[in-house]
């Protein structure tokens, strides 16, 4: 009997990742605040929450590691398999605006856009247990 893994997408906002043997392996909500699935985590709305108080509330549910491989933009929460990921973080749209100030140029759309998008997930992953390890 042949195993393959597949991928369902719904959408476009949502994957759901089968291993061999049809059982989910991985479930990522892509929408982001704009998008019509509204998922929650704990009582809280993934997308529509601060990304700060978010990460809080993954943090402390948690209870061990935070795998932090990308400067702020994404998060892995191994013991509760959950990863979030965001286009912009705070850091990166105060060092677009230093660099727009250097060219003589501001774009405040831009400023603003990227804000939100720091300020909000893009991204929300949930595996199953272990799934975050994986190659660690």
């Amino acid at each position: 009997m042949w195993e393959w893994e597949q991928t369902a997408i719904f959408d476009g906002e949502l994957a759901i990742d089968y291993d061999g043997k049809d059982m989910v392996e991985f479930m990522e909500f892509s929408g982001g605040p704009e998008g019509t699935l509204k998922p929650y985590i704990y009582g809280v709305s993934a997308f529509e929450s601060n990304a700060d108080e978010l990460f809080e509330l993954l943090k402390s549910n948690n209870d061990g590691e935070v795998i932090d491989d990308e400067d702020g933009f994404a998060y892995c929460f191994d013991r509760i398999s959950i990863g979030v990921t965001r286009n912009s973080t705070p850091e990166s749209v105060q060092q677009d605006i230093e660099d727009m100030k250097a060219d003589g140029v501001f774009d405040r759309n831009y400023v603003d856009e990227e804000l939100k998008n720091a300020n909000h997930w893009a991204t929300i992953g949930l595996g199953r247990a272990g799934y975050y390890n994986q190659g660690r």
